[in-house]
């Protein structure tokens, strides 16, 4: 069994008399298609039976976001809910980096040999820049007129569009194609537009696709977005992810 993380309490009570220990045994299974995340316990106390206790099958996000949003009230629960979100998240990078390769080569391939223009940005450029925060998706940029050359290339695969997306942050021409497990956003350059938080405004991406820097990744040179590019517009949408990536891209580069 492969150690996920070792967490080492250093504000344990003084008095453990307060605490409710008994033995559990916690698991995290892979088979050759998902992660499943499982919490064995030999049995419910009556007290737990009456409290309706039970156990319940989630996704790894569903898991990761139902324990993160629980409100502990002691401080067992609370050393629970962080030991648990480690282990869920570190086996949830076990899992994408897995499938992540072969969705990156084969994405990679198929532009490269039909001379697309593209560049990497997002998420997966900021782990190439010191975040180390997991990987969802591979974030690729291209030219909106490529998008109808790609399409009957990656037909099988797509999940949504090719078609206009708008949410709170983004206002692009948006493709998601899932390879292997893992998800891969294509998003157009040429006319995209994000909400800048500072101003309140929407405002052009200023995506320069032919300003880049060049980088192995998994023994493949590519295309990526500068790390000043990317925080300058990581630093205007400012959702809670895009500030953890500035802060470790920043932290890397002074």
């Amino acid at each position: 069994m492969d150690l996920l993380k070792e967490i080492k309490d250093k504000k344990f009570p003084k008095d453990e008399s307060i605490l409710e220990i008994r033995e559990a045994s916690r698991a995290v299974l892979f088979d050759e298609n998902s992660l499943i995340p499982l919490l064995f316990v030999s049995n419910f106390t009556e007290k737990e039976l009456n409290q309706g206790f039970k156990i319940v099958w989630l996704s790894l996000d569903e898991a990761i976001s139902k324990i993160k949003n629980d409100k502990p009230e002691n401080y067992e629960g609370s050393f629970i809910q962080k030991r648990d979100i480690a282990f869920l998240r570190k086996a949830q990078q076990i899992t994408l980096n897995r499938n992540t390769k072969g969705a990156f080569k084969w994405i990679v391939g198929l532009l490269q040999k039909n001379n697309i223009p593209f560049q990497l940005s997002g998420g997966f450029a900021a782990r190439l820049y010191g975040s180390g925060r997991p990987l969802y998706d591979i974030d690729i940029e291209v030219q909106d007129q490529y998008f109808d050359t790609l399409f009957p290339l990656v037909k099988d695969k797509i999940i949504y569009g090719p078609e206009r997306y708008k949410d709170n942050t983004f206002d692009l021409l948006l493709m998601t194609l899932k390879y292997g497990g893992q998800k891969i956003d294509i998003s157009g350059c040429e006319t995209d537009k994000l909400y800048n938080s500072e101003t309140k405004q929407w405002e052009p991406c200023g995506t320069k696709i032919d300003d880049v820097v060049e980088k192995e990744v998994y023994g493949i040179k590519v295309p990526v977005i500068k790390w000043q590019d990317l925080v300058v517009y990581k630093r205007k949408i400012r959702r809670q992810v895009d500030l953890e990536d500035v802060e470790a891209i920043i932290k890397k580069h002074f």
